[in-house]
C-alpha cells in the first residue's frame, strides 16, 4: 500500500502501469472488523515507513477506504493462477517496480524465519527482459547476483539493497524513483540501452539454471537407484 500511495503522490499513475489487488478482500469475517484492521494497518505503515508528514497524509487519504487497482488481471484470476501476466506491459515500459511480499522483518526475529522470501513477482521481470527495482528485504539483489543473475546499477543506485532500516530503505527507493522521473527521455533511453545485454542473459540464465538443476536432480536420483544399499536403513 505504501509504494502504491507514493507512486500516485509522485504522479507515476499518469505515465506508468500500476496494479494493486485486494487478494483476500471479502474473506475476513465481518466488514466492520475488516475496515478497522485496514485503518490500523495504514496508520502503522505510515509511521513505520514514511519520514514526512506529506507522505503520511497522502497515504491516509488515498487508502482511507479499502480499494484495489486492477490492471492486467482480476483478483479472482490471480487466485486461480498467480503466474499470469500481460507481456505487453513489459514491452511498453522501462522497468518493473517489484513490490515483494515481505519488506520489514518482525521485531522478534527469534520466533520467525527471516530468510529472504522471493516470489514469482521478482522472477517475472527476469523472464520478460525487464530491469527492476525490488521493494523487499535487504540483500535481495545480492542473493539474485549470487544465483548468477545480473542487476542494474547502470539504471539505478542499488545501495538500497544493503540498508537494513526499513524506513531508510524505503526512502532510498523513493528517491531513486524521483530521480528516474526527472530524467529526460534521452537519458532514460541511454540508461536502458546500457543494460539490454543483461536482460537477454537473465532470461537465458533463468531457463538454463532450472534445466541444470533438473539434470543434477535426475543424475542424483539415477545414482541412488544404482546404489546397492540405498534401501537399507
Amino acid at each position: 500500500m505504501a509504494i502504491v500511495s507514493e507512486l500516485h503522490r509522485l504522479g507515476f499513475d499518469e505515465t506508468s502501469y500500476i496494479s494493486f489487488l485486494l487478494r483476500y478482500y471479502g474473506e475476513v469475517e465481518g466488514e466492520i472488523e475488516y475496515r478497522e484492521q485496514w485503518k490500523s494497518n495504514i496508520i502503522d505503515m505510515a509511521e513505520n515507513l514514511f519520514k514526512y508528514k506529506s507522505q503520511k497524509d497522502y497515504l491516509l487519504e488515498f487508502f482511507n477506504e479499502p480499494k484495489h487497482i486492477e490492471l492486467d488481471v482480476s483478483t479472482e484470476q490471480l487466485k486461480q493462477d498467480d503466474r499470469f501476466y500481460d507481456k505487453k506491459l513489459y514491452e511498453s515500459s522501462y522497468f518493473s517496480l517489484v513490490n515483494e511480499t515481505i519488506f520489514t522483518e518482525p521485531e522478534n526475529k527469534n520466533s520467525w524465519d527471516t530468510q529472504l522470501f522471493i516470489t514469482e513477482k521478482t522472477y517475472k521481470p527476469l523472464m520478460n527482459y525487464h530491469p527492476f527495482i525490488v521493494v523487499s528485504l535487504p540483500h535481495t539483489l545480492r542473493y539474485l547476483r549470487q544465483q548468477g543473475f545480473e542487476t542494474f546499477p547502470e539504471m539505478f543506485d542499488e545501495y538500497y539493497d544493503v540498508i537494513k532500516d526499513p524506513k531508510e530503505r524505503f526512502s532510498y527507493i523513493i528517491r531513486e524513483l524521483e530521480k528516474w522521473k526527472n530524467y529526460s527521455e534521452d537519458e532514460k533511453n541511454h540508461r536502458y540501452n546500457a543494460i539490454r545485454p543483461k536482460l537477454a542473459f537473465n532470461k537465458w540464465h533463468f531457463l538454463h539454471k532450472n534445466k541444470e538443476q533438473q539434470l543434477k536432480t535426475r543424475k542424483k536420483d539415477m545414482l541412488l537407484s544404482l546404489h546397492p544399499y540405498k534401501n537399507n536403513d
